[in-house]
């Protein structure tokens, strides 16, 4: 009985893990930010700006320090985090403990990826009577898968007996 517990909870954290990738690929899908140009009333342009919108224009500008800022904390950090779950969830790769406490120093860096998509949120936000911008359903998805990840790693840490997770 004990072994089929076991298995339904890793089966149900690898469905979690799962619809919070499916959230975070949809957040990179979809766009994050609407900005609209207008003058006198009339609409002049509307533009979607997604986050890998924004990796690329810092790479346009030779901004390297924010293409690799915004660029491992959106997407390498999330994808490892994501592969480190999975690993953990369903044990492929028996890893060290030296090896555990470097993967919980790093979640504690799990919302910086959410600090950094406010700040580039906040660092093209101008509403003015030319310019406006709204969020759109791309920060969404972010935020959802991020909070997905978070509670499947608060269960697992809340839950872990030795030889498990």
């Amino acid at each position: 009985m004990a072994t089929t517990s076991i298995e339904g909870t890793k089966l149900g954290l690898t469905i979690a893990l799962a619809i919070s990738l499916l959230f975070f690929v949809l957040g990179l899908c979809y766009p994050i930010l609407m900005a609209k140009t207008t003058l006198l009333g009339f609409n002049i342009s509307t533009e979607s700006i997604y986050l890998t919108d924004t990796i690329h224009h810092f790479y346009e500008n030779n901004d390297w320090f924010m293409v690799a800022v915004i660029g491992i904390t959106t997407l390498v950090f999330p994808v490892y985090k994501y592969l480190d779950m999975l690993n953990r969830i369903l044990g492929f790769i028996p890893v060290s403990e030296f090896y555990e406490k470097v993967i919980a120093q790093l979640d504690k860096w799990s919302m910086l990826e959410v600090f950094v998509i406010a700040l580039v949120i906040l660092s093209v936000k101008t509403n003015s009577s030319f310019m406006s911008m709204s969020v759109k359903s791309g920060v969404y998805f972010l935020a959802a898968s991020v909070i997905v990840r978070m509670l499947i790693s608060s269960y697992m840490a809340f839950t872990k007996k030795p030889g498990t997770f």
